[in-house]
């Protein structure tokens, strides 16, 4: 690192705050350590069960949103799933969860732990591709 790198981060930490400079590092530390490997056990949720919990029913919504929520989800029900809050890409029933839609190449990663996955591999794509499928915000 040199001398023009160090000011510019010494110039960052007050805008980002320490707490986020600490937890950059530890996040980084731990996948190279292998220990997120222990935090975050393969095939185990992390997600506590208030998580999931049963919401409210809304009753004053706009008249619109009704008829936008019901297509898009008979657009679900049919296999197709929206990515990245813009673009439709049908992905079955059930869907393949390894598969890019963007581009049909499909992942093997059944054997490996989620830090061991390239973030970019040139076969596949980005791995956010296959992961979105996964973040329900369908």
């Amino acid at each position: 690192m040199n001398i023009k790198n160090i000011n510019l981060f010494l110039k960052i930490i007050p805008k980002i705050g320490i707490q986020n400079v600490l937890y950059v590092v530890w996040y980084r530390l731990s996948i190279y350590t292998r220990i997120r490997v222990l935090f975050f056990p393969k095939g185990k949720s992390n997600t506590p069960d208030y998580f999931f919990r049963e919401t409210q029913k809304r009753k004053n919504y706009p008249s619109g949103w009704k008829e936008d929520l019901i297509s898009e989800a008979n657009k679900i029900m049919q296999g197709n799933v929206k990515y990245f809050a813009y673009d439709w890409k049908n992905v079955g029933d059930p869907p393949d969860w390894f598969k890019n839609p963007f581009n049909d190449k499909r992942l093997d990663i059944n054997k490996k732990h989620w830090i061991d996955i390239d973030d970019f591999n040139t076969g596949i794509g980005d791995i956010k591709s296959i992961w979105e499928l996964s973040r329900f915000s369908w």
